[in-house]
């Protein structure tokens, strides 16, 4: 029985094809495909005008950002001189988060002091409202992974830096006796000024 069964599988063996053997590998340099160089090519030249193009759209928008900084009127001109050295002191308190009320409340009169604190109401709640938007997304991503908070939360920082420069701007003007405008907000009024 077991001369059967081996003879059996011998003849299985010897029946079952050889299997192929795979084709050399040819040596040397592979041919170029001239098609594929062409299209390679073109696919080439069209991201470089791609990436020059949005080159170009970044440094608009980045001209027209700074174009937009810098254009912040200067008002000194409308403002007396007496009004300016007398309530300096008050205007730069107003750039102080809640110290905001103090010119409002003992410089009423004052019509320099009162545009200090409509730039400083301004940019406080701007502030606010950016560091209530800026925990609620870095909330939010920290549920889906800590390295998107962390991405989210350093972009933000980021962004707090042009705050502090308006802010920064905004409390040296008053401290040396200029009214002008903060930028990009300094055109809204809550508080009138005239």
């Amino acid at each position: 029985m077991a001369k059967k069964k081996t003879e059996i599988i011998t003849e299985e063996i010897v029946e079952t094809p050889a299997v192929e053997e795979a084709p050399k590998k040819k040596r040397g340099r592979p041919r170029k495909n001239p098609e594929l160089s062409n299209e390679i090519k073109e696919t080439a030249e069209d991201i470089k005008e791609a990436a020059e193009e949005t080159k170009s759209k970044a440094q608009e928008k980045a001209d027209e950002f700074q174009e937009k900084w810098n254009s912040a009127k200067d008002l000194t001109e409308e403002f007396e001189k007496e009004d300016i050295e007398k309530n300096s002191a008050y205007a730069v308190l107003g750039y102080f988060g809640i110290l905001v009320l103090i010119p409002i409340i003992f410089a009423p009169n004052s019509k320099y002091a009162r545009f200090h604190a409509n730039q400083a109401v301004i940019l406080f709640i701007m502030n606010t409202v950016y560091l209530l938007v800026a925990a609620g997304v870095i909330a939010l991503l920290a549920l889906a992974g800590k390295a998107a908070a962390i991405i989210a939360g350093l972009i933000f920082a980021l962004l707090s830096l042009v705050i502090f420069v308006m802010w920064a701007k905004g409390l040296s003007n008053a401290a040396s006796g200029r009214a002008k405008k903060l930028p990009l907000i300094g055109e809204y009024e809550i508080i009138d000024v005239d």
